[in-house]
């Protein structure tokens, strides 16, 4: 069965994570990959049979070269000549060191379309560090904004600076094998993890850039749109998201079958997240999702009510019973 990057080999030198993350797009989607390793080389993420190391390296054949030894350095550049793609994510001297930078293959491989990952980018004061999942999600401020109020920073459950990172380097190297169709020519593609996390802050950042807010954690809250949440039920915990005018309709059935609170007290915002809050406490997950009527149904396992056709994006979703977003 043909797939669409069946007429693309790439090489592949990466490690860990973030440079396999990236390369895994590709030979998911059919490219020829040859993974290049070196001997007893330690990838750092397990036994080659294991679970981890076979979900990144899939789909990949594998060849060892010491690429210290000066033939280990020339086949490697003979098989660049004859590749489409090289991705890497050493530090940034290694690949110098060793001749097989981008500029030094480029001569030989014009159509070349050259790949780097690195911890914190091909220049600047930390360009020589290592790069660790942990260190970016730290430096790049998503630990800033994950977490709960009043708490230590937390890191993201999954590498994700990692992960975004090995995602930006493969949208790379797509788009430049595109522009090479009407150029005719590689390029080289750099991204970091740094870089990565940073672009990952999205509306956070832009928070502070545009509207001068500090944006800290909010634990499962949303950071300005409620009820958007977890909330415990009578017999365990159940998601809520909703916005436009089915969040209304949530607020507005919280607030009639809780008359303690005002309407005032619900339009806010922050109160509405207490009184639904409030209301699933009393009931049971699956009551909660089926809805009481009153809320103009609510939508189980997923399934958003739309807000009758505006097209705005306005809906309410409720989960339970679903391995995610039901906790118990």
């Amino acid at each position: 069965m043909r797939r669409p990057l069946d007429r693309f080999t790439v090489l592949d030198l990466t490690r860990v994570r973030a440079g396999p993350t990236c390369v895994k797009q590709l030979s998911d989607w059919g490219a020829r990959v040859v993974k290049v390793e070196g001997p007893g080389e330690d990838d750092m993420t397990g036994a080659r049979d294991g679970s981890d190391f076979q979900n990144l390296q899939r789909n990949k054949r594998s060849i060892v070269l010491d690429l210290k030894r000066p033939e280990g350095a020339a086949a490697l550049r003979r098989m660049a000549a004859r590749a489409d793609v090289l991705v890497e994510n050493y530090r940034p001297d290694v690949k110098h060191r060793l001749g097989i930078d981008y500029e030094s293959l480029r001569p030989d491989c014009p159509r070349l379309v050259y790949a780097s990952i690195s911890g914190f980018g091909e220049d600047g004061p930390y360009r020589m560090r290592p790069g660790f999942d942990q260190v970016a999600q730290a430096i790049g401020g998503m630990m800033s904004v994950n977490g709960e109020i009043g708490r230590a920073p937390l890191r993201v459950g999954v590498p994700i600076a990692d992960l975004c990172s090995g995602l930006f380097a493969a949208i790379g190297i797509l788009i430049a094998l595109l522009d090479r169709e009407r150029s005719g020519e590689g390029q080289w593609v750099q991204t970091s993890l740094l870089a990565a996390q940073i672009a990952m802050l999205d509306l956070q950042a832009v928070r502070w850039l545009v509207d001068r807010v500090v944006p800290g954690p909010t634990g499962n809250d949303h950071p300005y749109t409620t009820p958007m949440g977890v909330y415990e039920a009578a017999d365990g915990s159940i998601v809520i998201g909703a916005s436009g005018q089915e969040g209304g309709v949530l607020r507005s059935w919280a607030m009639g079958a809780d008359a303690r609170v005002a309407a005032s007290q619900v339009e806010a915002g922050g109160a509405a997240g207490v009184v639904v809050g409030g209301m699933t406490e009393r009931e049971g997950v699956s009551l909660v999702a089926r809805g009481s009527g009153a809320a103009g149904g609510w939508g189980a396992g997923g399934a958003a009510l739309d807000d009758g056709g505006a097209g705005d994006g306005a809906g309410l979703s409720v989960c339970a019973g679903c391995g995610v977003s039901r906790l118990e």
